[in-house]
């Protein structure tokens, strides 16, 4: 995760990439105008410099200059989405969920931003990892018996777990490719609970929220946000399954404290 809290990062340089819910449609290309009226619209009523926007058939990356002030970058992708949507007839399939939720099936719920100014912070240390850390030979990394077949199919199946030479990767390929999760910690939980928790029906995370070159200060950055804002909203995913956790020490099962409560 960035080195800041997004709540108090104002007039910051962001970069976003904002996906189609249909990965195989072109819509941001077939209602170009549709959409340039959207971040007009929305410039209007909060303001904000493009520094670099590159729209693509089925999603976009944007360069946004903040507002001295200002961190809400979230209203401005909400507005833009919801004003190109509603621009749009409604022809695409909806799921029980969205149905449920009064949402249109257009885009994808999430996006992904990065503060520009703190990244380069975290790439050298996940780069000096990947890069001069693992010299493992590559068929320790599947001893075996260590996965059954579905695991097998799966991995074969998955390309981010397909072997890959990790010296010929960069920051941005780790993050992209899986490897790594990273971003801010709205990005950081939003993948957690999607591309992990949920994907993968995991109830217990062990993380690695520290890399061996990187200063103490950025490790107890990491470490804080981590737990102020990331752990809270994924404690109670499972909770409604009745699920008991086995690992859980018996001491602390049971009803949840409050996180943060007024001292």
């Amino acid at each position: 995760m960035p080195n800041y809290r997004r709540a108090f990062v104002s007039g910051g340089c962001w970069f976003f990439t904002v996906n189609l819910l249909d990965r195989r449609k072109t819509l941001l290309v077939d209602q170009i105008e549709t959409l340039r009226r959207a971040v007009s619209a929305t410039r209007q009523s909060h303001a904000f410099t493009i520094d670099a926007f590159v729209v693509l058939p089925d999603h976009l990356h944007a360069v946004w200059s903040l507002p001295t002030g200002d961190s809400d970058f979230s209203t401005r992708w909400r507005l833009i989405k919801n004003r190109f949507a509603r621009a749009l007839p409604k022809q695409e399939a909806l799921n029980a969920v969205r149905i449920a939720r009064n949402e249109r099936g257009i885009w994808q719920r999430r996006f992904w931003e990065h503060l520009i100014r703190d990244e380069a912070d975290y790439a050298r240390h996940v780069e000096y990892f990947y890069h001069k850390c693992l010299h493992v030979p590559p068929q320790w990394f599947a001893p075996p018996g260590n996965q059954d077949y579905r695991s097998l199919l799966a991995a074969n199946r998955n390309p981010v777990r397909r072997a890959e030479d990790p010296k010929t990767l960069r920051y941005k390929d780790f993050v992209n490719k899986g490897y790594v999760i990273a971003g801010s910690p709205a990005t950081v939980r939003e993948r957690l609970v999607e591309e992990v928790i949920k994907r993968l029906h995991v109830g217990n995370l062990m993380l690695l929220i520290q890399i061996g070159s990187m200063p103490h200060e950025l490790t107890l950055k990491n470490t804080e946000l981590l737990a102020r804002e990331v752990l809270p909203g994924l404690r109670e995913i499972w909770d409604d399954k009745g699920w008991e956790n086995h690992w859980w020490p018996r001491s602390l099962r049971g009803a949840r404290q409050t996180v943060g409560a007024a001292r």
